[in-house]
């Protein structure tokens, strides 16, 4: 196949239809084969007899199986099989919205869980005010009982001031003793064994006042006492109502967050159920116009990146050291990024490398260069990637340059490896995979070869399904 620079305009090849030339395509794209497998055809034409999925096939050291370019200088797109293509896509479809119930699910437990979270945590906060509240009434109530202490000490008190009053106005009027009672008693008044000398009836009274007056001083000591007590207490329950009252504070808060997660829960609720029912509502990919050949190249695919790498290795023709699963995810991956058509760009990559053999190829397998990508008639060797992701994400998104008029670097959805949109001069040449005839390739034949290659691709994918 001749190649030509992919970063340079070329113009599209003439195209002259004669009956011969019909006649060959529509023997080269006959109806894709069955479950049998898929039907390689060699530089002569020769049908290879199908080889059974289940059984290994050995490698043809010698001829790599490559779709021949079509004879003569036509541009008859072969008709996408319209049956195999709507059972593929309503699978798609289906996967589409399991997908997006999956997601929904667990966006609505991550929802729910925090919901659970703040309910968790508000529970435990109002145990908090309860017990707070506990505490607040019981040191009120100890609280209260010393206030009733200090009431009862002070009746006390008013008592012994009354009685000692009493003892003292009667020694006054009864006896005209001059002592003042509130004196304190006298040595002489105590005998040796400390009883108060009451042989007198004056020093009697005189000993009973200054005792009734002592108990009127005890009395007042001890409301003094009790009072500090109280004071004690009123701090106790200063205390407990503050951290009755920061306990409130904090539940309330909580329940804010409560509150606010359930909102959220509901938002996700309502977002899950209008991306399933936008999954189940999804129009199909492929429309009537491009069932008939042409094909877009961007679009969802039809093919699972399972099938894509059984595709290829049951033909036993890939260098060893490729990771056809690993290969295939990526491309499943970078295509959904940039919105390419995946499944096809990996038929196209089929074409490129020989079934990824890479046997004459102007590229080698460890260029990571699946596409051809810098490969032309006057280039010595194509573009060389870092890696195997480089290699399918420049391909990809060539693909999607090609199919956007005016794309530009900060539309992609990651950053290109190596080549800009804006230094290509065909941006948006190329919206069908027929169109790519004589642009990335030189051959007319290009775009048919990979069509009549993808009926083979969707014809092995649904025969796989079937079993």
């Amino acid at each position: 196949m001749r190649r030509i620079d992919l970063m340079k305009p070329r113009r599209h090849f003439s195209v002259a239809v004669v009956p011969v030339a019909v006649a060959t395509v529509l023997a080269l794209v006959a109806a894709p084969v069955g479950a049998a497998g898929v039907v390689a055809i060699t530089d002569d034409t020769t049908p290879v007899p199908p080889a059974t999925p289940s059984t290994t096939v050995v490698p043809d050291t010698t001829v790599v199986p490559e779709i021949p370019e079509p004879s003569g200088l036509i541009q008859l797109p072969p008709p996408v099989n319209q049956e195999i293509a709507a059972i593929l896509e309503n699978e798609r479809r289906a996967a589409a919205v399991e997908e997006a119930k999956a997601v929904a699910a667990v966006e609505q437990a991550t929802a729910d869980a925090v919901v659970a979270t703040a309910q968790s945590a508000l529970d435990v906060a109002n145990a908090k005010v309860a017990e707070s509240a506990a505490q607040l009434a019981a040191t009120q109530a100890a609280y209260d009982v010393v206030v009733a202490r200090v009431d009862q000490a002070k009746v006390h008190v008013d008592s012994r001031k009354d009685r000692a009053t009493e003892i003292g106005v009667e020694m006054y009027t009864a006896t005209g003793s001059t002592r003042d009672p509130r004196m304190t008693v006298t040595i002489a008044l105590l005998a040796d064994d400390g009883v108060p000398d009451a042989s007198t009836a004056q020093a009697y009274r005189d000993v009973v006042a200054e005792a009734a007056f002592g108990d009127l001083q005890s009395a007042r000591r001890a409301v003094e006492r009790i009072k500090k007590e109280l004071h004690a207490a009123q701090e106790v329950v200063d205390g407990a109502a503050q951290a009755l009252k920061e306990v409130d504070a904090a539940a309330k808060l909580v329940q804010a967050d409560l509150i606010e997660a359930q909102k959220a829960a509901a938002t996700v609720a309502k977002a899950g159920a209008k991306q399933v029912k936008a999954a189940e509502a999804q129009a199909p990919s492929l429309k009537s116009t491009e069932l008939t050949g042409g094909l877009g190249i961007l679009g969802d695919p039809l093919v699972s990146a399972n099938d894509l790498a059984a595709f290829v290795r049951q033909t036993g023709r890939a260098h060893p050291s490729i990771d056809l699963d690993a290969l295939a995810a990526t491309y499943i991956a970078e295509g959904k990024a940039e919105g390419v058509r995946s499944d096809v760009a990996w038929v196209q990559s089929i074409i490129e490398t020989g079934w990824f053999s890479f046997k004459g190829s102007m590229v080698e397998v460890n260029d990571y260069n699946y596409a051809g990508i810098g490969a032309c008639d006057s280039c010595s060797r194509g573009i060389i990637f870092n890696n195997m992701t480089d290699g399918v994400r420049s391909q990809v998104q060539l693909l999607r340059t090609y199919a956007t008029k005016g794309l530009k670097t900060t539309d992609l959805a990651n950053p290109p490896p190596r080549l800009v949109p804006e230094k290509s001069y065909v941006r948006g040449c190329c919206g069908t995979w027929m169109r790519l005839s004589g642009v990335w390739a030189t051959g007319p034949g290009y775009g048919i070869k990979i069509l009549s290659l993808y009926n083979q691709l969707i014809s092995f994918a649904a025969a796989r399904r079937a079993r």
